[in-house]
């Protein structure tokens, strides 16, 4: 059984004097990263956090959950928006796939590497600047008052000359 292809879901840009959305731009979502236990257990993947890291890029923060495994996949992609086509007259990205182009997004950091279990990453911001000049990114996840879930602060430095995060 392989895994299917993520969602596509819309980016909405919003110019902030007149409050107006002026473009929206199609993210193409990874699939699940892990197929649950029992087969028909719930799965989901989706944006949690979207931090702008430059002009028309984000750092995008995708969540990923299947049941039966301990932890969520957490992925950092770098998205660039300059190519991608403006779909806010695009009434179906299903039904007019194709016709448009997606935002191009480069993984930076995959979060099952660190070897640790991560919860529910719903947060990202810019911290202090490093003595070296690269900024920290911090990712917080909260245990939704639940027992069997905690509360996450996760710092890493972002090296942007070579587009790669890691922990500091």
């Amino acid at each position: 059984m392989t895994l299917r292809s993520g969602a596509l879901v819309r980016i909405f840009k919003f110019d902030v004097r007149s409050k107006k959305n002026n473009a929206q731009y199609a993210y193409q979502l990874d699939p699940v990263a892990h197929r649950p236990i029992p087969k028909d257990g719930d799965n989901i993947n989706g944006i949690s956090a979207i931090l702008e890291a430059g002009e028309n890029k984000l750092l995008i923060v995708e969540r990923s959950y299947a049941k039966g495994k301990a932890s969520n996949t957490i992925k950092v992609f770098l998205c660039d928006l300059n190519h991608a086509s403006n779909i806010r007259n695009t009434f179906s990205l299903k039904k007019e796939k194709g016709s448009y182009e997606v935002v191009s997004k480069k993984l930076l950091l995959n979060m099952d590497n660190l070897k640790i279990p991560i919860d529910n990453i719903e947060g990202i911001c810019y911290g202090k600047k490093r003595a070296n000049g690269n900024k920290t990114v911090w990712f917080v996840s909260d245990n939704n008052f639940s027992k069997r879930q905690k509360t996450q602060v996760l710092v890493f430095e972002w090296l942007k000359s070579s587009q790669k995060i890691r922990n500091p």
